[in-house]
């Protein structure tokens, strides 16, 4: 009953918006977020693998010495309760990389391209029952709306180290600029949006290194991604096409011209400031750390900002396999806790990871799970995996 109640609410805003010619804002839920820098590692924006460089610190590049290309795939367990009034939320276009990421030295320079998925999410109603007013109870006959939103992003980026010398340190800078692509679809009864738009951020990073081999030091790096705006113009179309048999207006029978309904589709993404800590001094082991703010309070009204912090211990067993284990905290909460809905929203994964290199390449999975410590809508099995070469 909660399910129908809210189509019905998306139903009639999302269609008077567009009579209207208002604005449709793009619902953005928790679950459909990425992850982007997870990887056999922890969750680090400085050290990482390159098929992730689209979400890295753009200082860090400056850590892949040799011409490297990879990729990655990701899996998530389907969420039955992902979000208010029991809706859940499951991953669409699984035979698309999560991640491509390819990086070319020149010196103290690196340039690097990349893609990667920002945003990924289906949300589940169910099948819910078509009722009429003679039959309030249901005709026999079920529906299921299809909501779906994929925000794909494209980047290029480029770092600059400068050496010091003196105590054997290295400066860094980078920048990213990324290209955003949204596909918006939805489906509600006869009407049908289906809509591709772009929209366009940037990041810029420092890295700071210390330490007299590669295998012995100790580095920090911070990085601001602005915030995200793609707005444009997007139809409701008739299912059926521009001539219906009904009308919704109650007429006799008979062939009407539907004129498709036009709106504002806007979805906004918030900027973020990322603090990485690399500390690398004992022989086999490293400690990765990473604090996070996202500005939601920018975006949206009734949402606070979302703090994040992960660490992971990494151990190079030899030269083929290196270990990890490590945690990602995630506090995402509202203003006001309207239902209990912070504690849902709250999360923490432990996460399991194996770096292998095979006769060059570089093999690297992990396995993220959040269902010991995260509340109901948090509770999720996510498994990557990805492959890379250096030449």
């Amino acid at each position: 009953m909660k399910k129908l109640i809210l189509l019905f609410v998306l139903l009639i805003s999302n269609l008077v918006n567009a009579q209207l010619g208002t604005q449709y804002n793009v619902a953005l839920i928790p679950a459909g977020f990425t992850n982007p820098l997870l990887n056999a590692y922890g969750n680090s924006g400085l050290f990482n693998d390159v098929a992730n460089i689209n979400s890295m610190n753009p200082a860090a590049l400056q850590s892949f010495n040799h011409p490297s290309v990879g990729f990655s795939y990701q899996f998530e367990q389907k969420l039955d309760d992902a979000w208010i009034a029991g809706i859940g939320s499951e991953r669409t276009s699984m035979s698309l990389p999560q991640s491509i990421g390819i990086v070319i030295p020149i010196n103290n320079l690196r340039i690097g391209l990349a893609a990667h998925q920002k945003y990924n999410s289906r949300l589940k109603f169910g099948e819910i029952k078509i009722t009429t007013n003679e039959l309030p109870d249901g005709t026999g006959e079920t529906y299921e709306p299809d909501f779906k939103t994929r925000v794909f992003s494209y980047a290029a980026i480029a770092s600059y180290s400068v050496p010091i010398n003196s105590n054997n340190s290295i400066l860094s800078f980078g920048f990213r600029y990324e290209l955003n692509q949204l596909n918006e679809y939805n489906q509600l009864l006869d009407h049908k949006l289906d809509e591709t738009l772009f929209g366009s951020n940037f990041a810029m990073g420092a890295v700071f290194k210390s330490g007299k081999s590669n295998s012995k030091y100790w580095e920090v790096g911070i990085s601001y991604e602005t915030g995200l705006e793609i707005d444009g113009e997007g139809k409701y179309e008739h299912d059926g096409g521009s001539i219906v048999p009904t009308d919704t207006l109650g007429r006799p029978p008979g062939l009407y011209q539907y004129n498709p309904l036009t709106a504002r589709i806007n979805a906004q993404f918030p900027s973020m400031v990322i603090l990485d800590f690399d500390y690398s001094i004992i022989p086999k082991f490293k400690f990765l750390a990473a604090l996070s703010n996202t500005f939601w309070s920018q975006v949206a009204d009734n949402f606070k900002d979302q703090i994040e912090f992960s660490g992971s211990v990494v151990y190079q067993l030899n030269k083929k396999f290196i270990p990890s284990i490590g945690f990602l905290f995630t506090d995402r909460n509202l203003k006001e806790n309207i239902f209990g809905i912070n504690e849902n929203l709250n999360a923490i994964f432990l996460t399991a990871g194996l770096a292998a290199n095979i006769y060059g390449i570089n093999l690297n999975v992990v396995i993220a799970d959040s269902h010991l410590f995260s509340g109901d809508w948090g509770k999720q099995t996510i498994f990557k995996s990805s492959v890379s070469y250096g030449f």
